[in-house]
């Protein structure tokens, strides 16, 4: 136990934790922040449509418990707001995997029933959750439960195949046959938007995101000194 709290003090991703607590106003402040919300008129309006947290460089456990607390507190503010369910907000989970787990891990073990609480109760105060992972057999099978559409890219990995399955009952074997075989680009789209389940081409992103493979083939041998324009960024202290 020792030992977890030295870790936990001295860590630098647990900075935070070392804070003076928040009073309310700054609580409110930045909530406002996270929602996209600015003063106007002694008022509140939106001053952007969308949020970016950016965790990428953030530990799993981190990651975790951060999640489950932001998503705890605006859950609480919608549950408050009056009138209620008149500022909808959909919470994109991009890598869900990593903490809305089918198994809590040994670091948060509460942390994604928030998530599984907001996919039960969340509609009725205009709190919503879009989650996108590569590994739907491990996420949450309540969130997954109450998710209403779903689009499929290509999927080979045959545990993940049979969550599929399991969620679309009424999907016929010759479209599950063509997951592991979809090109780049394309996706499988069921649930209440779409009268049948449908294959489609997605657009080209403009721009682009900086996820395309390493080219193998061209960059596994280099001339003398073609290394020599690649930086590397700074490893952050522990």
């Amino acid at each position: 136990m020792v030992t977890r709290f030295k870790a936990l003090e001295e860590r630098g991703d647990y900075r935070f934790l070392r804070h003076e607590p928040a009073a309310a106003g700054d609580r409110e402040a930045f909530l406002a922040t996270l929602l996209g919300l600015k003063t106007v008129d002694g008022g509140l309006t939106k001053g952007a449509q969308i949020i970016i947290l950016d965790m990428n460089a953030v530990e799993d456990e981190v990651v975790e418990l951060v999640s489950a607390v932001i998503a705890r507190m605006v859950f609480r503010l919608l549950r408050q707001a009056d009138p209620r369910n008149r500022f909808p907000v959909h919470l994109l989970l991009e890598e869900a995997h990593r903490y809305v787990a089918s198994t809590p891990s040994r670091h948060a073990v509460d942390a994604s029933r928030i998530f599984e609480r907001i996919s039960k109760e969340g509609r009725k105060y205009g709190l919503f959750l879009l989650v996108a992972s590569q590994r739907p057999s491990e996420l949450s099978k309540t969130v997954l439960s109450q998710c209403s559409n779903f689009v499929v890219h290509r999927i080979q990995n045959p545990d993940d195949l049979s969550q599929i399955r399991q969620m679309t009952p009424f999907i016929s074997d010759n479209v599950l046959r063509r997951l592991p075989s979809l090109p780049k680009q394309h996706a499988l789209v069921f649930g209440n938007s779409v009268n049948l389940p449908t294959t489609f081409k997605v657009r080209r992103a403009d721009p682009l995101p900086a996820s395309d493979d390493a080219k193998i083939v061209d960059l596994w041998f280099h001339e003398a000194g073609r290394l020599s324009s690649i930086r590397l960024a700074p490893v952050a202290d522990e």
